[in-house]
Protein backbone atom coordinates (compact mmCIF):
# COMPACT_ATOMS: atom_id res chain seq x y z
CA UNK A 1 0.00 0.00 0.00
CA UNK A 2 1.24 3.46 -0.83
CA UNK A 3 2.37 5.05 2.46
CA UNK A 4 0.92 8.37 1.33
CA UNK A 5 -2.51 6.80 0.63
CA UNK A 6 -4.08 7.93 3.89
CA UNK A 7 -2.83 11.49 3.41
CA UNK A 8 -4.18 11.64 -0.16
CA UNK A 9 -7.58 10.20 0.89
CA UNK A 10 -7.87 12.74 3.72
CA UNK A 11 -7.20 15.65 1.32
CA UNK A 12 -9.86 14.38 -1.17
CA UNK A 13 -12.44 14.01 1.64
CA UNK A 14 -11.79 17.54 2.87
CA UNK A 15 -12.26 18.95 -0.68
CA UNK A 16 -15.63 17.15 -1.05
CA UNK A 17 -16.75 18.38 2.36
CA UNK A 18 -15.91 21.96 1.50
CA UNK A 19 -17.84 21.71 -1.79
CA UNK A 20 -21.11 20.76 -0.08
CA UNK A 21 -21.57 24.00 1.87
CA UNK A 22 -22.52 26.30 -1.03
CA UNK A 23 -25.12 23.82 -2.34
CA UNK A 24 -26.63 23.35 1.07
CA UNK A 25 -26.77 27.08 1.67
CA UNK A 26 -28.36 27.64 -1.73
CA UNK A 27 -31.05 25.02 -1.06
CA UNK A 28 -31.83 26.52 2.33
CA UNK A 29 -32.10 29.99 0.79
CA UNK A 30 -34.52 28.80 -1.89
CA UNK A 31 -36.70 27.09 0.73
CA UNK A 32 -36.85 30.21 2.85
CA UNK A 33 -37.85 32.35 -0.15
CA UNK A 34 -40.68 29.99 -1.04
CA UNK A 35 -41.88 29.88 2.58
CA UNK A 36 -41.73 33.65 3.19
CA UNK A 37 -43.12 34.77 -0.19
CA UNK A 38 -46.85 34.83 0.85
CA UNK A 39 -46.03 36.82 3.96
CA UNK A 40 -44.08 39.32 1.95
CA UNK A 41 -47.03 39.57 -0.47
CA UNK A 42 -49.53 40.36 2.25
CA UNK A 43 -47.24 42.92 3.87
CA UNK A 44 -46.64 44.52 0.49
CA UNK A 45 -50.43 45.07 0.06
CA UNK A 46 -51.71 42.10 -1.92
CA UNK A 47 -55.39 41.13 -2.17
CA UNK A 48 -56.76 40.74 1.33
CA UNK A 49 -60.48 40.13 2.10
CA UNK A 50 -61.92 43.30 3.73
CA UNK A 51 -63.57 43.07 7.12
CA UNK A 52 -67.12 44.52 6.77
CA UNK A 53 -67.33 44.88 10.54
CA UNK A 54 -64.63 47.57 10.52
CA UNK A 55 -66.32 50.06 8.21
CA UNK A 56 -69.27 50.23 5.80
CA UNK A 57 -66.91 50.72 2.87
CA UNK A 58 -65.27 47.36 3.47
CA UNK A 59 -61.93 48.85 4.53
CA UNK A 60 -60.57 49.19 8.05
CA UNK A 61 -60.29 52.62 9.58
CA UNK A 62 -57.00 54.42 9.26
CA UNK A 63 -54.72 54.07 12.30
CA UNK A 64 -55.06 56.83 14.84
CA UNK A 65 -53.12 59.93 13.82
CA UNK A 66 -52.73 58.81 10.20
CA UNK A 67 -54.44 60.37 7.24
CA UNK A 68 -56.31 58.07 4.89
CA UNK A 69 -55.12 57.92 1.29
CA UNK A 70 -57.65 59.94 -0.70
CA UNK A 71 -56.45 58.29 -3.90
CA UNK A 72 -57.53 54.86 -2.69
CA UNK A 73 -60.67 53.60 -4.47
CA UNK A 74 -63.86 53.38 -2.40
CA UNK A 75 -65.70 50.07 -2.33
CA UNK A 76 -69.51 50.26 -2.11
CA UNK A 77 -70.88 48.18 0.76
CA UNK A 78 -72.40 45.13 -0.88
CA UNK A 79 -74.09 42.95 1.79
CA UNK A 80 -74.20 39.97 -0.53
CA UNK A 81 -70.50 40.20 -1.43
CA UNK A 82 -69.47 40.67 2.18
CA UNK A 83 -71.70 37.90 3.40
CA UNK A 84 -73.96 40.14 5.49
CA UNK A 85 -77.22 38.34 4.72
CA UNK A 86 -79.25 40.27 7.30
CA UNK A 87 -78.55 43.56 5.57
CA UNK A 88 -79.29 42.00 2.20
CA UNK A 89 -82.62 40.70 3.47
CA UNK A 90 -83.42 44.11 4.92
CA UNK A 91 -82.72 45.89 1.65
CA UNK A 92 -84.63 43.27 -0.30
CA UNK A 93 -87.70 43.42 1.96
CA UNK A 94 -87.65 47.23 1.94
CA UNK A 95 -87.58 47.29 -1.84
CA UNK A 96 -90.23 44.62 -2.07
CA UNK A 97 -92.62 46.33 0.36
CA UNK A 98 -92.34 49.69 -1.40
CA UNK A 99 -92.74 48.20 -4.86
CA UNK A 100 -95.57 45.81 -3.97
CA UNK A 101 -97.57 48.11 -1.70
CA UNK A 102 -101.26 47.67 -2.43
CA UNK A 103 -103.30 50.84 -2.74
CA UNK A 104 -106.59 51.14 -0.78
CA UNK A 105 -108.48 51.16 -4.09
CA UNK A 106 -106.99 47.79 -4.98
CA UNK A 107 -107.06 46.34 -1.47
CA UNK A 108 -110.79 47.03 -0.97
CA UNK A 109 -111.78 46.12 -4.50
CA UNK A 110 -114.78 43.78 -4.53
CA UNK A 111 -115.42 44.50 -0.83
CA UNK A 112 -118.66 45.43 0.91
CA UNK A 113 -119.16 47.76 3.87
CA UNK A 114 -122.37 47.46 5.90
CA UNK A 115 -123.24 50.15 8.42
CA UNK A 116 -125.12 53.21 9.58
CA UNK A 117 -124.56 56.94 8.96
CA UNK A 118 -120.90 56.66 9.89
CA UNK A 119 -120.38 54.19 7.04
CA UNK A 120 -122.36 56.54 4.80
CA UNK A 121 -119.71 59.16 5.44
CA UNK A 122 -117.02 56.60 4.68
CA UNK A 123 -118.66 55.94 1.30
CA UNK A 124 -118.53 59.66 0.48
CA UNK A 125 -115.00 60.43 1.66
CA UNK A 126 -112.98 57.23 1.18
CA UNK A 127 -112.58 57.42 -2.63
CA UNK A 128 -113.04 53.69 -3.22
CA UNK A 129 -114.66 53.45 -6.68
CA UNK A 130 -114.76 49.65 -6.78
CA UNK A 131 -116.15 49.15 -3.27
CA UNK A 132 -119.82 48.67 -2.38
CA UNK A 133 -121.53 50.31 0.61
CA UNK A 134 -124.85 49.17 2.10
CA UNK A 135 -125.24 52.04 4.55
CA UNK A 136 -128.13 54.08 5.87
CA UNK A 137 -128.67 56.64 8.60
CA UNK A 138 -130.29 55.01 11.63
CA UNK A 139 -129.52 51.44 10.50
CA UNK A 140 -129.48 48.90 13.36
CA UNK A 141 -129.08 45.16 13.82
CA UNK A 142 -132.87 45.01 14.02
CA UNK A 143 -134.21 47.10 11.14
CA UNK A 144 -131.50 45.87 8.76
CA UNK A 145 -133.70 42.82 8.16
CA UNK A 146 -136.72 44.87 7.07
CA UNK A 147 -135.62 48.26 5.70
CA UNK A 148 -135.51 48.21 1.90
CA UNK A 149 -133.18 51.06 0.92
CA UNK A 150 -130.79 49.52 -1.62
CA UNK A 151 -131.65 50.23 -5.22
CA UNK A 152 -131.69 47.19 -7.49
CA UNK A 153 -132.94 48.27 -10.89
CA UNK A 154 -136.36 49.86 -10.43
CA UNK A 155 -136.96 48.50 -6.94
CA UNK A 156 -135.45 48.79 -3.50
CA UNK A 157 -134.39 45.77 -1.49
CA UNK A 158 -133.05 44.96 1.97
CA UNK A 159 -129.38 44.27 2.73
CA UNK A 160 -129.96 40.51 2.84
CA UNK A 161 -131.88 40.55 -0.45
CA UNK A 162 -129.04 42.46 -2.08
CA UNK A 163 -126.51 39.98 -0.66
CA UNK A 164 -128.38 37.15 -2.35
CA UNK A 165 -127.88 38.80 -5.74
CA UNK A 166 -124.20 39.73 -5.59
CA UNK A 167 -120.88 38.23 -4.60
CA UNK A 168 -118.21 39.90 -2.43
CA UNK A 169 -114.75 38.72 -1.41
CA UNK A 170 -114.69 40.70 1.86
CA UNK A 171 -117.49 42.04 4.03
CA UNK A 172 -116.94 44.64 6.78
CA UNK A 173 -119.75 45.27 9.27
CA UNK A 174 -120.02 48.16 11.73
CA UNK A 175 -123.25 48.63 13.62
CA UNK A 176 -124.05 49.63 17.19
CA UNK A 177 -123.86 53.39 17.61
CA UNK A 178 -127.68 53.62 17.30
CA UNK A 179 -128.19 50.69 19.69
CA UNK A 180 -126.19 52.12 22.62
CA UNK A 181 -129.42 53.32 24.22
CA UNK A 182 -131.08 49.90 24.15
CA UNK A 183 -132.09 48.72 27.58
CA UNK A 184 -130.66 45.23 27.11
CA UNK A 185 -127.28 44.75 25.46
CA UNK A 186 -128.04 41.02 25.25
CA UNK A 187 -130.73 41.72 22.65
CA UNK A 188 -128.24 43.76 20.63
CA UNK A 189 -125.67 40.97 20.52
CA UNK A 190 -128.32 38.32 19.75
CA UNK A 191 -129.54 40.32 16.75
CA UNK A 192 -125.96 40.94 15.64
CA UNK A 193 -125.24 37.21 15.76
CA UNK A 194 -128.36 36.52 13.71
CA UNK A 195 -127.13 39.00 11.08
CA UNK A 196 -123.68 37.40 10.93
CA UNK A 197 -125.23 33.96 10.45
CA UNK A 198 -127.41 35.25 7.59
CA UNK A 199 -124.43 36.86 5.89
CA UNK A 200 -122.47 33.62 6.23
CA UNK A 201 -125.29 31.70 4.58
CA UNK A 202 -125.60 34.13 1.66
CA UNK A 203 -121.85 34.76 1.21
CA UNK A 204 -120.09 31.56 2.37
CA UNK A 205 -116.81 32.30 0.57
CA UNK A 206 -116.44 35.90 1.77
CA UNK A 207 -114.03 36.93 4.54
CA UNK A 208 -116.17 38.46 7.28
CA UNK A 209 -114.97 41.26 9.56
CA UNK A 210 -116.71 42.78 12.58
CA UNK A 211 -115.42 46.29 13.11
CA UNK A 212 -115.47 47.76 16.59
CA UNK A 213 -117.74 50.70 17.24
CA UNK A 214 -115.70 53.85 16.75
CA UNK A 215 -115.24 56.18 19.74
CA UNK A 216 -116.90 59.56 20.18
CA UNK A 217 -115.33 62.81 21.31
CA UNK A 218 -114.78 63.56 24.98
CA UNK A 219 -117.36 66.35 24.90
CA UNK A 220 -119.98 64.06 23.35
CA UNK A 221 -119.17 61.27 25.79
CA UNK A 222 -119.53 63.49 28.85
CA UNK A 223 -122.86 65.01 27.81
CA UNK A 224 -124.68 61.93 26.45
CA UNK A 225 -126.03 59.27 28.85
CA UNK A 226 -125.84 56.52 26.21
CA UNK A 227 -123.43 57.48 23.43
CA UNK A 228 -120.33 57.57 25.59
CA UNK A 229 -116.99 55.91 26.08
CA UNK A 230 -118.10 53.45 28.77
CA UNK A 231 -121.08 52.19 26.78
CA UNK A 232 -119.03 51.85 23.58
CA UNK A 233 -116.34 49.87 25.40
CA UNK A 234 -119.00 47.56 26.85
CA UNK A 235 -120.48 46.86 23.42
CA UNK A 236 -117.06 46.36 21.85
CA UNK A 237 -116.24 43.71 24.43
CA UNK A 238 -119.42 41.89 23.41
CA UNK A 239 -118.53 42.24 19.71
CA UNK A 240 -115.09 40.75 20.27
CA UNK A 241 -116.69 37.74 21.98
CA UNK A 242 -119.16 37.45 19.12
CA UNK A 243 -116.38 37.45 16.54
CA UNK A 244 -114.68 34.57 18.35
CA UNK A 245 -117.95 32.67 18.60
CA UNK A 246 -118.87 33.09 14.92
CA UNK A 247 -115.26 32.75 13.65
CA UNK A 248 -115.38 36.23 12.11
CA UNK A 249 -112.38 38.54 12.48
CA UNK A 250 -112.66 41.33 14.99
CA UNK A 251 -111.04 44.63 13.97
CA UNK A 252 -110.25 46.98 16.92
CA UNK A 253 -110.52 50.23 14.99
CA UNK A 254 -111.43 52.09 18.18
CA UNK A 255 -107.83 51.72 19.33
CA UNK A 256 -106.43 53.16 16.09
CA UNK A 257 -108.77 56.17 15.92
CA UNK A 258 -108.80 57.33 19.52
CA UNK A 259 -106.72 59.43 21.87
CA UNK A 260 -104.78 57.94 24.77
CA UNK A 261 -107.88 58.52 26.93
CA UNK A 262 -110.05 56.54 24.52
CA UNK A 263 -111.94 59.38 22.84
CA UNK A 264 -112.31 60.42 19.23
CA UNK A 265 -109.93 63.35 18.60
CA UNK A 266 -111.73 66.69 18.63
CA UNK A 267 -110.47 67.56 15.16
CA UNK A 268 -111.87 64.33 13.71
CA UNK A 269 -115.51 65.38 13.79
CA UNK A 270 -117.81 68.38 13.93
CA UNK A 271 -120.48 66.69 16.05
CA UNK A 272 -118.18 64.34 17.95
CA UNK A 273 -119.67 61.25 16.25
CA UNK A 274 -119.38 61.35 12.47
CA UNK A 275 -115.88 61.43 10.98
CA UNK A 276 -114.72 64.12 8.58
CA UNK A 277 -112.89 63.49 5.32
CA UNK A 278 -109.41 63.26 6.85
CA UNK A 279 -110.44 60.71 9.46
CA UNK A 280 -112.52 58.66 7.02
CA UNK A 281 -109.32 58.27 5.04
CA UNK A 282 -107.56 57.38 8.31
CA UNK A 283 -110.29 54.80 8.94
CA UNK A 284 -109.52 53.08 5.64
CA UNK A 285 -105.77 53.34 6.18
CA UNK A 286 -105.97 51.88 9.69
CA UNK A 287 -108.26 49.09 8.53
CA UNK A 288 -105.83 48.06 5.81
CA UNK A 289 -102.86 48.28 8.17
CA UNK A 290 -104.55 46.17 10.85
CA UNK A 291 -105.45 43.44 8.37
CA UNK A 292 -102.30 43.37 6.24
Amino acid sequence: MNPDYLKIRKKVYQKKKKGRHPIRIALIGIALCVFLLPFAYVIKGGTVMPDPQQSPSGYGSAPSGEKEDSARPVMAYDPIATGDSSAADSESSSFSSSENRITPEKYFEDALFIGDSRTEGLAVYSHLPHTTFYAKKGLTVENIFTDAFIEEGEQKVTVLEALSQHHFSRIYVMLGINELGWQYSEIFIQQYEKLIEEIRTLQPSADLYIQSILPVSKEKSEEDPYINRERINQYNDLLQELAEKTEAEYVPLDQSLSTEEGYLPEEASVDGVHLNREYCEEWISSLQELLS
